[in-house]
């Protein structure tokens, strides 16, 4: 009985004692993030509501310079709409003109693509002032769910979850739920990354 209990113990050791902390897996993935320096991908929008009869379906190409932390954001179906993040303030382009979004009146807007520079500058991604955080290995991601405390974050999403791949450590689908049951879901490839020497 005492060699069944200690095979088993070694094995629960062995099998635990590899398992990372989720203060490791946040340490790996914004060191990722901090020696980025350029990130350009290929994404694929959904957005489920309970306005529409069926979710609707957008794509487009993203670019990130983390030097400037400047995010282009372009859409090109099904319709061709431009947004340039660029110190906090969003520049929205279409074949009408340009125009800067008010930050009061878009903070759905101004709110995605807050989390999304901070998700790939490191900057705001996983700060527990912020979010209530769990990380679970599903697969071959790292599936974070992150809960916002702050009250402003609170009005517009009741769960960010994100998804990084366990090779690359890279974001490859985040998901935004909206305090009405909305939910958005991104989903990024054709991923290219230039990093710090």
């Amino acid at each position: 009985m005492k060699k069944i209990y200690l095979i088993v113990t070694l094995i629960l050791s062995s099998v635990f004692g590899f398992a990372q902390t989720q203060d490791e897996v946040i340490s790996m993935i914004t060191q990722k993030a901090a020696s980025m320096k350029e990130f350009k991908s290929v994404f694929v929008q959904e957005k489920n509501s309970y306005l529409l009869a069926k979710p609707a379906v957008s794509e487009g190409e993203m670019e990130y310079i983390a030097k400037t932390q400047n995010l282009s954001w372009v859409y090109t179906k099904p319709n061709h709409l431009e947004l340039h993040f660029d110190h906090n303030v969003i520049k929205k382009v279409t074949d009408d003109g340009e125009e800067i979004l008010d930050a009061k009146k878009e903070k759905m807007y101004y709110g995605m693509m807050n989390i999304i520079v901070g998700c790939a500058s490191g900057n705001i991604l996983f700060d527990k002032s912020m979010f209530n955080i769990d990380i679970q290995e599903d697969g071959t991601y790292w599936k974070v769910e992150m809960t916002p405390k702050k009250r402003d974050m609170k009005r517009m999403f009741s769960k960010l979850t994100f998804f990084f791949g366990l090779d690359d450590k890279i974001i490859d689908k985040v998901e935004f739920t909206e305090v009405n049951g909305d939910a958005t879901t991104i989903l990024f490839y054709n991923k290219m990354c230039l990093w710090e020497d």
